[in-house]
């Protein structure tokens, strides 16, 4: 009898192991850390077609978005969990006035100096603002997000659907893990 009980004691102790590392494996994915699929090439040649990355859900708690963080969001005129969300880099920032011409970024009046394929471009750059002038391009507001994919040609960004409110932003993308090829932790 006594062998009995402790088989059934141990299957028990099996069932909550696993249902606590189910517990704890499903709060992370929700919380913390996001697997997603890069579905169109807008990001490329940071990111390609069908890469699988991950996304950091806390990186802007306690701190904001920063010019060229590459994210991923739930764009203007959809809501969270409706399934659709994009990637791309945000290149300006709330309170700053952003201007494309020609092909070219211009932050504030000033020109946003990025290298042909985006990939190496330090987004470090800081903008003073100039002087109200008449102005063609989108004055952001305090919680607003310019976002424009590092494939300038075939990106679906902020020169479309305008700026994104910091609320919809989902997390920060920090690795590329599969194809284990393209393993890369992105900056």
């Amino acid at each position: 009898m006594a062998a009995k009980k402790s088989f059934k004691r141990e299957i028990i102790e099996w069932v909550v192991t696993i249902v606590i590392a189910l517990g704890i494996a499903w709060s992370i994915r929700l919380f913390v850390i996001q697997p997603f699929r890069v579905q169109m090439s807008s990001m490329y040649p940071t990111l390609h077609n069908d890469d699988l990355i991950l996304i950091n859900k806390l990186s802007f708690v306690g701190a904001e978005p920063t010019r060229g963080d590459i994210i991923v969001f739930t764009p203007p005129n959809h809501s969270e969990g409706d399934g659709i969300e994009y990637i791309k880099r945000i290149i300006g920032l709330p309170g700053e006035y952003v201007e494309i011409e020609s092909g070219t970024v211009y932050i504030n009046g000033h020109k946003l100096e990025e290298n042909d394929d985006h990939t190496k471009t330090n987004y470090n750059q800081h903008f003073k603002i100039e002087s109200d002038k008449d102005k063609k391009g989108v004055l952001l507001g305090p919680d607003e997000f310019y976002v424009m994919g590092d494939n300038r040609g075939g990106s679906l960004d902020s020169r479309t659907f305008g700026p994104i409110k910091r609320d919809s932003i989902l997390g920060r993308a920090f690795v590329v893990f599969w194809p284990v090829i393209r393993l890369q932790v992105l900056q």
